[in-house]
């Protein structure tokens, strides 16, 4: 549901801005009464925590990040990107169910890369909800750590490690996050997940704007409050959408800036927007680059 209704959410926050000359992500800047997004905040002005959270002046650069598949072929799969278009940053898929094997793999990964030339490369994971518990997520970090502490040291944070559901699968996060962040992702589906996240111990939220602008909003200015870190995932978001997600990023503080895949997954997709968007959407020194003049609204009119 929140899926369908994104692209609306959206339209109403980038019609707005363009009718009132101005960023949809300035609209916060007068603290209006906002009941529902208020009383998320314990009824605190939404308005204001949203408005202090945000960024004054929008960052414009971000790293592209590059997924890499359990079976893909590092000198065929990734060399390229790395080689042609400067990648340095990696999301590595983990089959979840061996801990050992999945810090091997997530070594291999980091040494082929820096074999490549990349001097700091930049890793999350992601096991896509395969993991069995924190446990089996300690050990995977903990075997990283022994077999290469570069690999360790470059692992950024953990995606949701097991199923979606928290409140009928609860698992206590904090053994986890005393290594690495560890962030609630699909199962951040509304308030109650949000406080079900400080009772289990994740470190904070991996946010989609696929979910709603709104929810996007009002879930990191909740992170923010409590000091929890807030990221920007995706989902292989082409064309207006993938405008959305980077204009969400410059203004909204996050550890990853924002993964945008459609480059790697859905290039046709995004030919519409070539070239006088190319550096945003075909990224060639492994940075992602909005223009330096931003119409109002969402960004739909770039």
């Amino acid at each position: 549901m929140a899926m369908c209704l994104s692209p609306f959410d959206a339209a109403i926050h980038d019609a707005v801005g363009a009718a009132l000359g101005m960023s949809a992500m300035r609209l916060y800047d007068e603290h209006e009464p906002m009941p529902e997004a208020d009383r998320l905040l314990n009824g605190h002005s939404a308005s204001a925590a949203i408005a202090s959270m945000l960024r004054s002046e929008p960052m414009r650069a971000f790293d592209a990040w590059l997924v890499v598949g359990e079976a893909d072929d590092m000198e065929r799969h990734v060399a390229p990107w790395v080689r042609e278009r400067g990648y340095r940053a990696f999301k590595v898929k983990i089959l979840g169910r061996d801990p050992e094997a999945d810090a091997r793999r997530t070594v291999e990964i980091w040494r082929a890369v820096r074999a490549f030339g990349v001097q700091r490369p930049r890793f999350t994971a992601d096991s896509n909800g395969a993991t069995p518990g924190p446990e089996a997520a300690v050990e995977y970090l903990e075997r990283i750590r022994s077999l290469e502490p570069g690999a360790f040291e470059a692992l950024e944070y953990i995606e949701q490690p097991t199923g979606r559901d928290v409140a009928a699968q609860p698992h206590d996060w904090r053994s986890v996050a005393a290594l690495k962040p560890v962030l609630l992702d699909e199962g951040l589906t509304d308030e109650h997940a949000m406080a079900l996240a400080v009772e289990q111990g994740w470190s904070g939220f991996a946010l989609k704007t696929c979910k709603g602008h709104s929810f996007a909003l009002a879930a990191a200015a909740w992170a923010h409050q409590r000091g929890m870190t807030v990221t920007l995932q995706d989902l292989t978001n082409p064309g207006l959408a993938a405008i959305h997600a980077g204009l969400f990023a410059a203004y909204v503080p996050t550890l990853n800036g924002v993964e945008l895949n459609s480059a790697q997954f859905t290039p046709a997709a995004n030919t519409e927007w070539l070239p006088r968007l190319a550096a945003f959407f075909e990224p060639r020194d492994g940075t992602h680059r909005l223009p330096e003049v931003i119409p109002d609204g969402l960004g739909g009119r770039l």
